[in-house]
């Protein structure tokens, strides 16, 4: 499932010239830590607002039935959520959820 998520995710970007302006994109940009645990480690090192982000959403999704199998291959990499942020408007990752949802789905998987 991580190699699927992987390479859904590359294949959204591109899809949106990687334009962080875009507003499909935007929301979708600091999920793109995921693809790199190198990076992930080290935007967590600098706690970036990415990282942030993406704790936040990970964490978000600890209940949530059809993410479980990628939570549990992130959680194997050191990458898990984390409720620590309050100041995150959850509100804004409903978007961010749609996406997610149509990743885990395959709907940008290509071979």
């Amino acid at each position: 499932m991580y190699r699927i998520m992987c390479n859904s995710l590359k294949n959204y970007a591109s899809d949106f010239n990687h334009d962080i302006n875009n507003p499909r994109y935007k929301h979708v940009y600091f999920l793109r830590l995921i693809e790199n645990p190198a990076e992930f480690y080290k935007n967590k090192k600098e706690n970036t607002h990415n990282y942030q982000m993406l704790a936040h959403f990970l964490w978000t999704l600890r209940d949530c039935e059809r993410s479980s199998r990628i939570l549990h291959e992130l959680s194997l990499l050191e990458i898990k959520g984390s409720p620590q942020w309050t100041d995150i408007d959850e509100s804004a990752f409903d978007e961010t959820n749609r996406i997610w949802h149509l990743l885990l789905k395959k709907a940008y998987w290509r071979d």
